[in-house]
């Protein structure tokens, strides 16, 4: 009799873990705090963006480089050339987060078009 008990109970225990626990799912906690998981990783990489009327439009290099889900960039010690009608744009920086409308720079940046325009 006690067997059957022991047996009941051993499984009883097991359904309620199984009912309770759920899986922390693609977060990471790190402290207080949450980060998102990158979803591609690059080591010396170059990207290069080309329009719709097959020209070269930018190209960002970088030593190392993340893609999130949400479609940001994180690189490091990246290099953006952008080029459009009237001149072509060249910005260095120790990091940077990219989006597609905009571009964060941290860290040693230095800015230079083709009509001799350089900030530092």
């Amino acid at each position: 009799m006690s067997l059957r008990l022991f047996a009941v109970a051993i499984f009883a225990i097991n359904l309620i873990i199984f009912i309770t626990i759920r899986p922390i799912g693609g977060k990471i906690s790190n402290g207080s705090k949450s980060t998102d998981l990158p979803k591609i990783l690059f080591a010396n990489f170059e990207l290069i963006d080309i329009n719709s009327n097959y020209q070269i439009e930018t190209i960002i290099s970088g030593s190392v480089g993340k893609v999130f889900s949400d479609g940001r960039y994180l690189i490091k010690n990246v290099e953006l050339k952008y080029q459009n009608s009237n001149y072509i744009e060249n910005l260095k920086s120790d990091l940077a987060f990219y989006n597609v409308k905009e571009i964060e720079v941290i860290g040693h940046v230095v800015y230079s078009r083709s009509d001799n325009v350089v900030i530092q």
